[in-house]
């Protein structure tokens, strides 16, 4: 049995079956898919799983179980991006993990991930989540980018500080 298979059984309810958005995570930590599905995922995130190996071999046996690729709309990119870009994780994002999270957005998926920021942003999106290794986020955080040397804050991410030379990370606001 893997990681999931007995939890989600409690979830499934026999009027109502929700989709589940699949990222990466559950693949790489050992998980099986929900047992009921529609399973979605997208593209963007089958290229983020390399050929051979043992991974590979069980996303191909996913596809073959029906695990589906799917599209999300340009609005509910739209949403993501916004959404993230305000609390400062756009950059903390790649193009798979706003693919899917515009996905469940549009689908009213659960989105199955362990990955914090995307839990983040999901979360203030107001979709549900389920995490696969550990209980999930209990709040959100925010992230600006920091000057690492004079410490000046900015409202965008400059490629280095303007004031003084030196690198510019995102820190916690």
């Amino acid at each position: 049995m893997g990681l999931l298979t007995g939890f989600f059984q409690g979830l499934v309810h026999p009027a109502i079956v929700p989709a589940y958005v699949i990222d990466t995570s559950l693949l790489l930590q050992g998980g099986d898919l929900p047992p009921t599905g529609p399973w979605l995922t997208t593209s963007e995130v089958n290229a983020e799983i390399r050929p051979g190996g043992r991974d590979f071999a069980r996303w191909q046996l996913w596809q073959e179980k029906g695990l589906q690729f799917s599209v999300a709309t340009r609005e509910a990119r739209g949403k993501v991006e916004a959404c993230a870009q305000a609390a400062g994780n756009l950059l903390r994002l790649s193009a798979a993990d706003i693919s899917i999270l515009a996905l469940a957005l549009d689908c009213h998926a659960v989105l199955v991930t362990d990955d914090n920021t995307m839990l983040d942003v999901a979360n203030r999106l107001k979709i549900k989540t389920q995490t696969i290794a550990f209980g999930g986020i209990t709040s959100t955080q925010d992230w600006q980018p920091r000057c690492s040397g004079c410490g000046k804050w900015f409202s965008a991410m400059p490629r280095d500080c303007p004031i003084c030379g030196s690198e510019v990370r995102l820190k916690k606001r």
